[in-house]
């Protein structure tokens, strides 16, 4: 019997587990990491007017479909920061009028928010009670009354009810234009209404006309005055550039302009109809 060499036993096993293990597996090569593709900017309340101040958000999208908040971690510039400053945390402060882009970058890439600071306009703000609103009738048109003061004329009592509707979801109402000189001077003069109650009160029926807000400029018409458009029709007509101006930041935080009392047969339709957005 021919004695076996255990040490070059041992040596040929060992030789023959490393060549399977080199020749046996395979393993799938790494992933690569998601890269930033995009990055979206949005200002988070609004920034129209001289001395508003809004929270800038910045999402950023990988190339995966991932998306991140990267408002804390971005880098943050503006165009011109007379008109708009921003902190480096994305908080953005308006302090002239005129139009500036606001960027933010992250990992390589960057995305930009558009804004348009408005000047000074005739604008005329009343607050009022919400807990004294009432209507009361007179000789010939209804009257919304606050026990201060009169807020509203509706031409019937129907309009009326509408209105105290529409003025316990606010507690302020606003005028553009109230001081114009012109011949119709109604005509140039519009509401709008702010500081939200949260009370949910039915309108009804309710008038309103949806517009495009990508849409919205302000259109000099020479001696008319100056008009708010949404590109296929005339939402506003204001005395000058200014109140139109004004108009147009309030008209872009919605997206539907109603009126209450319109169609009205009074000699002065318009001292009879109150409009108003959502």
């Amino acid at each position: 019997m021919t004695r076996v060499d255990r040490r070059a036993v041992r040596l040929a096993v060992v030789a023959a587990t490393a060549v399977a293990c080199a020749c046996g597996g395979s393993s799938s090569p790494a992933a690569p990491a998601a890269t930033v593709r995009s990055v979206s900017v949005e200002a988070q309340g609004a920034l129209v007017t001289i001395g508003q101040r809004a929270q800038l958000s910045a999402t950023a999208v990988y190339s995966d479909g991932a998306s991140k908040d990267v408002t804390t971690v971005a880098t943050w510039q503006t165009s011109d920061p007379s008109i708009v400053a921003v902190s480096n945390t994305g908080v953005a402060t308006a302090g002239a009028a005129g139009t500036v882009l606001l960027r933010a970058t992250y990992g390589g890439a960057g995305g930009t928010l558009q804004v348009t600071i408005l000047g000074a306009f005739d604008v005329f703000c009343d607050p009022y009670s919400t807990a004294t609103l009432s209507v009361i009738p007179t000789e010939d048109y209804w009257t919304l009354w606050d026990g201060v003061q009169f807020l509203e004329i509706m031409a019937t009592q129907a309009d009326a009810a509408n209105a105290l509707a529409l003025a316990q979801r606010y507690r302020t109402n606003c005028s553009i234009g109230r001081d114009n000189a012109r011949a119709n001077r109604e005509a140039y003069i519009t509401q709008y209404w702010k500081d939200t109650t949260g009370a949910a009160t039915t309108i009804s029926p309710e008038d309103c006309t949806p517009y495009a807000t990508a849409n919205l400029q302000v259109v000099d018409l020479g001696a008319t005055g100056w008009a708010v458009s949404d590109g296929t029709r005339q939402l506003l007509l204001l005395d000058n550039q200014a109140d139109a101006n004004g108009a147009l930041g309030v008209l872009k935080q919605y997206s539907s302009q109603c009126f209450i009392g319109r169609g009205n047969t009074r000699a002065d339709p318009l001292r009879f109809t109150i409009p108003y957005y959502k």
